[in-house]
Parts: structure tokens; C-alpha cells; sequence
């Protein structure tokens, strides 16, 4: 790290404002601390780029081919996000969704597939475009500031994107700006926990390896639960087990052991730290 001067970051923890922490993780461009307050993981210090330079480095990985692999299996991945929004169709009646991070645009079309007026919003001119070229209303925006009126939808999906918010106070803020009296917020970001965050340095993962430099928050379910509480949501599902509306016996049976087979899953994957991601459902207040 010879050379390279590490600025700050988080100054104090974006959670619960402490100032005490512990070292995690330090590279090159970037060192990553866990709060002795509240136990979130942040990153304290890095080389600091603009949101302009965000914006080109999506852009180019994205036009580069990194991100490319997304277009395929296209259909599996809408098929997917449709499971998730309608676990959030679960606890509002919605008309509108919108897709935070929206990529190449897999929830905006399966917010089409389910009826629903559909945007997306994506840093990336790159994807909004190609999201244009298929047909979808998608717009060029950041977590903090996005281009619409305020209450326009019903239900926000921000999968694997609140980890990128240089401030996740002003990205939730910004969430519930846009979201009517009683919306819902669908959110996935990566389990803190995951073993290999914390155990595989020599093929490390996470904030220990490459996403590093575009990753900025870890969560829990504890400090992602409290996050979400702190700026105005109120909590309705912690994991993926949850049980979908079904028209026949046949189906209301199968969304049963559905529910019991990914509560199995998703209670052993969180004791023995396999569980990857977090998925909660969270209301406005």
C-alpha cells in the first residue's frame, strides 16, 4: 500500500453514528471496519472517486462484457424476479413498480409479466439504453437522486444495489420519497455473515476481494432490520419464505411446502453461514 493515500470514507458508522471500530479488512484502495457500536461493516477510508467516475466505471464493466453474462438466461432470471416482487405484492395492492439497479432490465419485465406499470433506473447509460431498445421505461439515475415525482409506485425492488450507496440514509430517504403511504420496499443485499467474507483470505470474497472497491456497506439481518426501521420502513419478511397468493388447492398446497422446504433451508444457511444474501420486505410507515 506503498504510495497510495487512503482518504476517509464513513467518518463515523452510517448506522448508528459511532466512532469506535474494529479493522476487518484493508487493501490497496480501501479498508473496511466493523462498528463496535452496532456491529455493521463499512468502509472507513478509501481512494475517494466522484459519482461521475461511478458513473464511467459502470458504464465501461458493463460495456466491457463483465456484466454481459447478465443477458443470458434471460427468462430464468425475469422468472426469478418475479418470485420476488410478488412476495412484495404480498403485503401492498401495487400499480406501479420501479426496479432500483434495474441492469438489462429482468424485474422490469417481470413487473410487466404480473400487470404492473413498470421503470427502471440504472446508473449505467449503457443498460438504460438497452433497456430502451427492448422496449422498457428505464431512466439514467443514481441510488440518492432519481428522476421521478414523488409517491409515483407502489412497490420498489432494490436487489443487490443498497451496498453501493455512498450514503444508504439518502438512498432509503430517496426510496420512501418515491413510494405512496403504505408502498413496499423489496430488498437483497449480501449476508455479512457469509463464511467466506471472513475465513478464505487467499480467494477472498466480498469486501475482502474485488467488490471491495465498489461495495461500501455490509449488512446483517440484525443491522439491515434496523436500518430499514431508522429511516421509516417497518419490517414485514425477513427471508424469501414467503407464502404467495394461489387460485387452486393444488397450488396453495405447493406455496406451503414451499414455505416450509426455503424456512428449512434458510435456517440452517444462516447457523452454518452459508446463506449469501439477505431478502427482507419492508413497508412504509
Amino acid at each position: 500500500m506503498a504510495g497510495v493515500e487512503l482518504a476517509p470514507f464513513f467518518e463515523s458508522c452510517p448506522l448508528c453514528g459511532g466512532t469506535r471500530s474494529a479493522e476487518e479488512s484493508t487493501q490497496e484502495r480501501w479498508r473496511f471496519v466493523r462498528c463496535e457500536g452496532c456491529g455493521l461493516v463499512f468502509k472507513d477510508r478509501a481512494v475517494v472517486g466522484s459519482a461521475e467516475e461511478d458513473s464511467a466505471y459502470y458504464h465501461a464493466e458493463y460495456a466491457e462484457g463483465r456484466k454481459a453474462g447478465r443477458q443470458q438466461r434471460y427468462g430464468h432470471r425475469v422468472a426469478k424476479a418475479r418470485r420476488q416482487i410478488r412476495a412484495g405484492l404480498r403485503y401492498v395492492r401495487a400499480r406501479r413498480v420501479l426496479d432500483v439497479g434495474c441492469s438489462y432490465g429482468y424485474a422490469v419485465q417481470a413487473g410487466l409479466d404480473l400487470g404492473l406499470e413498470s421503470s427502471g433506473v440504472d446508473i449505467s447509460a449503457h443498460v438504460v439504453e438497452a433497456c430502451r431498445e427492448r422496449g422498457y421505461d428505464a431512466h439514467v439515475g443514481t441510488l440518492e437522486q432519481m428522476p421521478f415525482e414523488d409517491g409515483r409506485f407502489d412497490l420498489i425492488v432494490m436487489k443487490h444495489v443498497l451496498e453501493h450507496a455512498r450514503s444508504p440514509a439518502q438512498a432509503l430517504a430517496e426510496a420512501r420519497r418515491l413510494l405512496a403511504p403504505g408502498g413496499v420496499l423489496v430488498v437483497a443485499v449480501p449476508d455479512v455473515e457469509y463464511w467466506k467474507y471472513s475465513v478464505y483470505e487467499a480467494r477472498a470474497k466480498g469486501y475482502r476481494g474485488k467488490l471491495g472497491w465498489e461495495h461500501h456497506v455490509y449488512y446483517s439481518a440484525r443491522t439491515l432490520e434496523r436500518m430499514l426501521e431508522q429511516h421509516g420502513f417497518q419490517v414485514r419478511a425477513r427471508s424469501k419464505a414467503v407464502v404467495l397468493p394461489a387460485s387452486s388447492a393444488l397450488g396453495r398446497m405447493w406455496e406451503s411446502l414451499r414455505w416450509a422446504g426455503i424456512s428449512l433451508w434458510q435456517g440452517l444457511a444462516r447457523l452454518t453461514r452459508t446463506r449469501r444474501e439477505l431478502f427482507f420486505v419492508a413497508s412504509r410507515e
